[in-house]
């Protein structure tokens, strides 16, 4: 693992790997979880002028509720988080994605990316 000194710091080194991890892939949009995926997500997109659209995520004593998002049919997506702990944000969001959103389809490809794996 790479050192950096904030999230944004780390999204600017992730940026790199993130777009050799892209390449070929046509149209692909970052999903920053919510709060702590947004800074590195910024940090990415410093280089890389990819669309960015938020991924709320609930957090409560029953668990981890990720709403599906519309806007996402064939297109690959990345999912940016600041570090997986336990895996529950990281499952959780991978089910919703899969889902898709209300009556539409799924995403052509999901990825999760995180500053921990530099």
């Amino acid at each position: 693992m790479r050192d950096f000194a904030n999230l944004f710091e780390g999204g600017r080194q992730l940026g790199p790997l993130l777009a050799g991890a892209l390449a070929g892939h046509d149209d692909p949009i970052l999903l920053p979880v919510m709060p702590n995926g947004i800074p590195v997500a910024l940090g990415v997109v410093e280089a890389h002028r990819w669309p960015i659209q938020s991924l709320p995520v609930e957090r409560s004593d029953e668990g981890v509720v990720v709403a599906r998002q519309p806007g996402l049919e064939g297109r690959t997506v990345v999912v940016i988080d600041d570090g997986i702990e336990s895996g529950t944000v990281a499952r959780a969001s991978a089910a919703a994605l899969d889902r898709g959103p209300a009556g539409g389809s799924k995403p052509k490809t999901a990825e999760l990316r995180t500053v921990t794996s530099l």
